[in-house]
């Protein structure tokens, strides 16, 4: 089967489905890592670009599952977490002060943030050991929770502990489950994410096509050899070309997420009221 990307080594000019690599200091995770052009072959041949490309953004796998399925993925269990961690911690404290009103989730947060579960434990004075066990395991889940969803670079190792703390049935290191968790999502993407497999000589296990976030950049910027982004002013190098039929669904797809128009909820409402006054307006005008 052909690749989705093929590798361009010439010095062609460039085409819709051309897929660049950003390059030095322009490349920035996760949006200036990798891009494939989108403006029509016609614009570019009769230079009606204006001097302008524009570009939907590829992310890498790495970067898609962290900054898109990680925050859809746990922030219902870390809600949760902070949740029973602030009855937990109420409920001992009107235990012990039956006047005390208990915590707020923001409270709880700060008391996490400044002392830590050690601090707690010791700023309420438990002194039982099971309790302690099992307030200072609810804390560190907590607090590992939301390190997932506050670090801003990738961390697997934090990824797959957080994995195994939302399946805590879940036995074994975790690795076979957390990739079939890949897996299903890849397989059930939205509309507006587009799948590309990789390109050839580039360390990366797939990219995503973020359509909706079409992006711009000076022609100048996208150079179709080295030379160019050594010695010019260009920012990005060209690597590869989107295939046929791959490149046809990607632009399809394109203009799918951008010809969809949302409206508004009351415009749903007016629209499911409107046959009933007709019918009642009809009713009265004739007289019945």
């Amino acid at each position: 089967m052909e690749p989705e990307i093929q590798i361009i080594l010439d010095g062609s000019p460039l085409r819709q489905g051309d897929v660049f690599s950003w390059e030095g200091n322009a490349r920035r995770r996760p949006w200036d890592n990798f891009g494939v052009i989108v403006t029509a072959d016609c614009d570019l041949v009769q230079n009606k670009t204006y001097g302008r490309l524009s570009y939907v953004p590829l992310l890498s796998f790495e970067d898609y599952m962290w900054f898109f399925w990680r925050p859809r993925a746990f922030q219902s269990l870390l809600d949760d977490l902070e949740r029973t961690v602030t009855q937990r911690l109420s409920k001992i404290l009107k235990r012990q002060n039956p006047q005390h009103s208990g915590l707020s989730i923001e409270a709880t947060r700060m008391w996490i943030a400044r002392a830590g579960e050690a601090g707690i434990v010791s700023e309420l004075g438990l002194q039982d050991r099971g309790q302690i066990k099992d307030l200072t395991d609810l804390i560190r889940k907590y607090k590992t929770i939301f390190s997932l969803l506050k670090t801003e670079s990738p961390d697997a190792n934090l990824l797959l502990t957080s994995f195994k703390i939302k399946h805590a049935t879940m036995s074994g290191p975790g690795h076979e489950e957390l990739a079939a968790e890949f897996q299903k999502n890849v397989s059930s993407l939205p509309g507006d994410v587009f799948f590309l497999s990789g390109i050839e000589g580039h360390e990366v296990h797939g990219m995503f096509a973020m359509l909706r976030f079409i992006s711009q950049c000076g022609l100048e910027d996208v150079a179709v050899n080295r030379d160019e982004v050594e010695f010019g002013e260009a920012k990005a190098k060209r690597i590869g070309r989107l295939q046929a039929p791959y490149l046809y669904s990607l632009t399809q797809n394109l203009a799918r997420v951008f010809s969809d128009v949302g409206l508004p909820r009351e415009y749903a409402e007016r629209r499911k009221l409107t046959p009933a006054s007709y019918v009642t307006s009809c009713y009265k005008l004739g007289g019945k």
